[in-house]
């Protein structure tokens, strides 16, 4: 009888400390997820707070201020921040600073492939090409672009080559004429013109390459040639474009010596647009 009512007392006393030792445990699991959860609120409202402020420069400022604290964040947090930085950065003019914490960016967004870094490469290029900045930059961000892109192309077993399938070409257009108005912008104009015709080659149905072109032409004294790429961008578009417009009244004086000539080179670009089109729109059904 002794023996039962110790043995109960043991089962008793493990059973209350037991009990003790799990409860414990279960609040401190419960205040992890309190911390954790405010913690995530605490990032959210961070990120809501920069969004509703109305200077950029301050928006800039405060992101930098959540990267000095990154290892603070999670993957996905810290995600968020860097596709935010990039954002602002590539519409306020900050170039410069862009294109030095690419590598960090390539990072955050566990950017790994070279053709989606080739992308970022020729997004950040264009831009520094139309803007008519850090041009230099321009041109060592499209090459980069262009040989990463030729060298996948040029491997006919590249899986990733294979993901993109015709895209590749467009890509290529896309890369060859950023490079064409970057060499435009530095007045290399030679230049601007080989890559230029080879946006072309690779994607002829596009307006803004053959609007380009018209430029260099233009520039070189040929307004026969410039007017006849100005004309083929505005049929390509098929509406009004205020830039093609003033380029092809710019030039037209100088292209023609009569209206009948004009009006005669005019319906026969028409046609060759028309031409095109209809062969784009078949090989494009071909494809389907």
């Amino acid at each position: 009888m002794k023996i039962y009512k110790k043995l109960l007392l043991v089962i008793t006393v493990f059973f209350l400390f037991f009990n003790f030792v799990l409860g414990g445990e279960k609040e401190n699991l419960n205040n992890k997820e309190k911390v954790n959860g405010s913690k995530k609120e605490s990032f959210q409202s961070k990120i809501e707070k920069i969004i509703q402020l109305q200077d950029n420069e301050e928006k800039i400022e405060e992101i930098e201020r959540l990267i000095e604290n990154s290892n603070t964040f999670d993957k996905n947090q810290v995600r968020k921040i860097y596709e935010m930085y990039y954002d602002l950065l590539i519409n306020n003019g900050k170039y410069d600073k862009l294109i030095s914490i690419l590598p960090e960016y390539f990072e955050a967004l566990d950017i790994s492939k070279d053709l989606i870094k080739a992308q970022v490469y020729n997004e950040v290029a264009f831009k520094l090409a139309t803007q008519g900045e850090l041009l230099d930059r321009a041109v060592e961000l499209g090459e980069k672009a262009l040989e990463i892109v030729n060298k996948h192309k040029n491997n006919q077993y590249d899986l990733e080559v294979k993901k993109w399938e015709t895209n590749i070409d467009i890509f290529l257009a896309s890369i060859e004429d950023t490079l064409g108005l970057a060499f435009f912008e530095l007045d290399e104009y030679d230049k601007a013109e080989k890559y230029l015709v080879g946006a072309i080659k690779y994607l002829n149905t596009a307006s803004e390459p053959h609007y380009h072109l018209g430029l260099v032409y233009e520039k070189k004294g040929n307004y026969k040639k410039a007017y006849r790429e100005f004309l083929f961008a505005k049929y390509l578009v098929g509406t009004e474009v205020d830039e093609y417009k003033a380029a092809i009244k710019r030039v037209s004086d100088r292209a023609f010596e009569d209206e009948d000539s004009r009006k005669d080179f005019n319906e026969n670009v028409k046609k060759e647009v028309k031409e095109l089109k209809g062969i784009s729109e078949k090989s494009k059904n071909k494809s389907k």
